[in-house]
């Protein structure tokens, strides 16, 4: 019988010694023990009351199978989102990634081999990256907020104190959903800008909901706010440092360049009025200061069309007419998502880092 085959036999009918098959695993290292040690972690038993002390063991030794083991450990909870799965998931991640040995680790895996064994794989060289890379991933996975701040808060609540190294990771991850789009929500806006290009009142009310897609430091939107009642751009933006920009929206179904490498009639008319929503901003500075909190002259971005379905001269194009403006700026709604994509992976993967360059 395959390690597999005697994980699936274990989890419906037990039979056999859990410590025993989960030796057998880790002593083999490979995919298919991999995947009979993720069967053990993630099944949840009928709901029996005590099924996370059946769970717990196989979850820490997920460990030993070092990035496809953390892997492994984040899918388990995508799929199967249980309390018990989510906060394992937090948990051994969490701990990984302040470089701790999980918390109950002790009290739920009495084997002293296989304690051993994750103590041992939980120091290697690069796994403290991994597990905390893999944290940021999963808490940004969480499509609701209130969800995610529901998990990381009964993980911080846990009878057991985490610690503050721990809670440290745990804030930081929650922390990130602050600048960074998770992958569900961008794909829910990349089926809208498949399944409705032309429907404009759709993406306004999609960037109401989803404000950091409009400017990763979004503090304050103000969707369709109405200026002395005569002017109403589609969202002004406080940024956390205070600065503001005038955000003016088409649809990704209208072209941003022609094919003769010239701005079409609807990003020229787009430009103009955002172009004169920032002046009748400033020339009115005293009455938008009284409105909008620390305000300063604004930027401002046009959002049009598809980048992506440009030729390279319609991107030079592109490229020529945005450096020939200051303070305004023209993209499409796919670089909506690259950015986002880029904000998202460099505050999951990247610290701050102090470098030296030199340039020759």
């Amino acid at each position: 019988m395959t390690l597999l085959e005697r994980a699936s036999q274990f989890v419906e009918t037990g039979g056999e010694s859990e410590l025993a098959l989960l030796q057998d695993c880790v002593r083999d290292g490979g995919l298919q023990a991999l995947a009979a040690v993720q069967l053990i972690a993630e099944h949840m038993y009928g709901g029996v009351t005590f099924n996370f002390e059946m769970k717990a063991p196989a979850a820490y030794c997920l460990i030993t199978f070092g990035d496809d083991g953390l892997d492994a450990l984040l899918e388990l909870a995508e799929r199967s989102p249980t309390s018990k799965n989510v906060s394992l998931c937090l948990n051994i991640l969490g701990s990984i990634a302040a470089g701790m040995l999980p918390t109950l680790l002790d009290s739920f895996l009495s084997d002293t081999w296989l304690r051993d064994r994750v103590a041992e794989a939980a120091v290697r060289p690069g796994i403290r990256e991994a597990g905390r890379t893999r944290l940021r991933t999963y808490v940004l996975s969480i499509k609701e907020e209130a969800d995610a701040v529901s998990a990381v808060g009964s993980q911080l609540s846990f009878d057991l104190s985490p610690g503050a190294a721990v809670a440290g990771e745990l804030f930081s991850a929650l922390a990130i959903r602050r600048l960074a789009i998770g992958r569900p929500t961008l794909e829910e806006y990349e089926q809208l800008i498949s399944r409705s290009p032309d429907d404009e009142p759709a993406f306004q009310l999609f960037f109401e909901h989803h404000p950091q897609l409009l400017d990763p430091m979004a503090a304050v939107v103000w969707p369709h706010p109405g200026l002395a009642g005569v002017r109403i751009p589609d969202f002004i933006v406080r940024r956390t440092d205070d600065s503001y920009v005038v955000v003016e929206i088409e649809t990704p179904g209208k072209a941003i360049v022609t094919d003769a490498d010239q701005l079409s009639a609807h990003a020229t008319q787009a430009i103009a009025q955002a172009a004169d929503y920032r002046s009748f901003l400033v020339q009115r500075f005293p009455t938008a200061a009284a409105h909008f909190p620390h305000f300063s002259e604004p930027d401002c971005l046009v959002v049009i069309g598809l980048e992506g379905q440009l030729s390279d001269s319609q991107r030079a194009a592109l490229a020529r007419d945005n450096r020939s403006r200051t303070a305004l700026r023209v993209v499409g709604f796919d670089w909506i998502t690259r950015r986002a994509e880029a904000v998202a992976r460099n505050v999951i993967e990247a610290p701050i880092t102090v470098e030296s360059l030199r340039m020759t």
